[in-house]
């Protein structure tokens, strides 16, 4: 205690009021501060949020090249698909049209069926009829 009050002795009244002074400013300081982490915490939840979002955004950066060469890729591949669905399209209407082909040359092989039968009936028929002439005729003679 008396080593305080010898350096009280010491101090004169302009440097107590500087110190006062400078102590004030200290306390005002000390005061924005802890105003500072008070509200702080409703900052440090949007810091948070903010570094969360960061973090998936740097997450989804660093994915990125990945992405696109797949994305490529299937560009690649969808442009085969596409050229390999108008190919198959093709064939399909090809099909189409040599069944369609088909039946018309089975109806047409059916009629030329009926009309040679037909032809071959009529033939018997004349070659019968030739006969009996014939036969007609060689009894007269």
């Amino acid at each position: 205690m008396e080593d305080v009050k010898k350096t009280l002795e010491r101090l004169d009244p302009v440097s107590i009021k500087q110190s006062v002074s400078l102590l004030k400013v200290l306390r005002s300081e000390l005061e924005s501060l802890q105003k500072l982490t008070t509200t702080s915490g409703a900052q440090d939840q949007k810091i948070t949020s903010l570094h969360s979002q960061m973090s998936s955004v740097m997450e989804t950066r660093s994915q990125l090249p990945k992405i696109v060469q797949r994305l490529t890729d299937l560009k690649v591949l969808h442009g085969s698909a596409a050229s390999f669905s108008s190919r198959l399209s093709a064939v399909e209407l090809g099909v189409e049209e040599a069944t369609s082909l088909l039946s018309t040359l089975e109806a047409s092989i059916g009629q030329a069926e009926r009309g040679v039968k037909e032809g071959i009936e009529e033939m018997e028929k004349n070659a019968q009829a030739v006969q009996e002439r014939i036969a007609k005729l060689g009894k007269k003679l």
